[in-house]
């Protein structure tokens, strides 16, 4: 695949349904601001508007609200801005052991924001199968910077094949260095990539033009191993009106 291709696919099929998590103090965070923050996916199942993450994201957000009550869990929107409060999202579901969150988000919330939900039906998607190339799109907390008085945000594409499938989860590694990575024009190269849990994976077939509808849904990404491997949760554990079984 080209880096034209890839990035075209990025563009058409993933950035558009994916949003920064930020915990913070404020409504309306700069940079400073941010205690911490993770990656969330909007996808509508043709039931239920969701926003999916990880269950340590959003246990991270109660445990600092514990703290600091005027806590915020805060979505961003279209170009990393906008962000919007949405500590009072209805939890549909929490699973510590598969590492997912799953709350409602209205879809017209998702508008407001510049945002779309992804429309996955039917209702849960295949899951990858080993061989096929593993897309990861989320944001990093290095991507985090001062914009305008106000917290600019920017995301990483990351191309990995899948190299291994259980029952609980897949994992994506670059076992012959040929990996694409695409980090915006002007940015630092990263050397954390914290704050990508929760990251929808999409998984195509190797041997792909970005104008072929084949792009799928699977997992979302929740842990990182030492030697590069990334764990993500089969899409397929939750439920079409959000549960998680």
């Amino acid at each position: 695949m080209t880096p034209h291709e890839f990035q075209a696919l990025i563009e058409k099929y993933i950035d558009p349904y994916t949003v920064m998590l930020v915990i913070t103090s404020t409504r309306n965070p700069a940079a400073t601001d941010v205690v911490t923050n993770g990656t969330g996916s909007l996808v509508y199942t043709g039931t239920k508007d969701l926003l999916i993450t990880n269950y340590h994201v959003y246990d991270a957000f109660l445990s600092y609200r514990q703290s600091v009550p005027a806590a915020v869990l805060a979505m961003s929107g279209v170009y990393g801005s906008r962000f919007l409060d949405i500590s009072a999202a209805d939890v549909l579901g929490l699973d510590k052991d598969l590492d997912l969150a799953v709350l409602h988000i209205p879809s017209q919330h998702v508008w407001q924001q510049g945002k779309r939900l992804a429309v996955i039906t039917p209702w849960p998607p295949r899951r990858p199968e080993v061989g096929m190339l593993g897309i990861l799109y989320g944001y990093p907390g290095e991507g985090r910077a001062p914009e305008g008085g106000g917290l600019g945000v920017s995301p990483i594409s990351i191309g990995l094949p899948v190299v291994s499938v259980s029952n609980r989860h897949f994992l994506i590694c670059d076992e012959n260095q040929d990996a694409h990575v695409l980090i915006p024009d002007g940015q630092t190269p990263l050397t954390n990539f914290g704050g990508i849990s929760g990251s929808a994976v999409y998984a195509i077939p190797n041997k792909i033009s970005a104008n072929q509808n084949a792009v799928g849904l699977c997992g979302f990404a929740y842990e990182a191993s030492e030697s590069g491997a990334i764990f993500v949760s089969h899409a397929d554990h939750i439920n079409a009106e959000g549960s998680i079984h």
